[in-house]
């Protein structure tokens, strides 16, 4: 793993963490993405660990408080030893929270607020979330398509689909 520590200062490239790598953030950080077109973010196809704690959460946010600023959090699984773990993490502002394609994810305490499309969203996904907090999201909270089936627990969902012009439940089951 490598640790992050000040490398987001920059703030105008998507970070690409490689199918072999892993990245590790720890308590206290704090990512600000500035380049505000939706587009920029972290693409994970290797290892993420992010382990803020209840004293000294992690940020991840856009230089603006505007949903959709950044483009958020991507996860693609690389193979049978990949991990993507968040824990008292909070994500503001992007486009889509945490976008999740054939892996399976881990979130515990974690805060997913102000997203402009989606909260998280499984494709061929799964994993655990748990005691986890989503709110002030714009459109569809959480979007599960392809065989997907990640199992919240203990999760309080308040305040979404504030844009209200489709009729998006909290959780978007399709394709099954």
């Amino acid at each position: 793993f490598q640790s992050l520590s000040g490398v987001m200062e920059r703030g105008h490239d998507l970070l690409y963490i490689s199918v072999n790598d892993g990245l590790e953030i720890g308590p206290g950080e704090t990512l600000t993405f500035m380049d505000g077109t939706g587009l920029m973010g972290l693409e994970i196809n290797g290892e993420l660990v992010a382990a803020g704690t209840a004293e000294q959460p992690i940020l991840m946010t856009g230089s603006e408080e505007t949903p959709g600023f950044w483009r958020g959090l991507d996860f693609n699984d690389p193979g049978p030893d990949s991990q993507f773990h968040l824990a008292h993490v909070e994500i503001a502002y992007a486009m889509i929270g945490v976008d999740v394609f054939g892996a399976d994810i881990h979130l515990d305490n974690c805060e997913i607020r102000d997203t402009l499309d989606k909260a998280l969203d499984f494709s061929q996904a799964g994993g655990l979330v748990t005691d986890c907090h989503f709110h002030h999201n714009q459109n569809r909270t959480v979007v599960m398509t392809l065989t997907s089936s990640p199992t919240f627990e203990n999760c309080a969902l308040d305040n979404n689909n504030l844009v209200n012009e489709s009729p998006y439940p909290y959780f978007n089951i399709g394709l099954q």
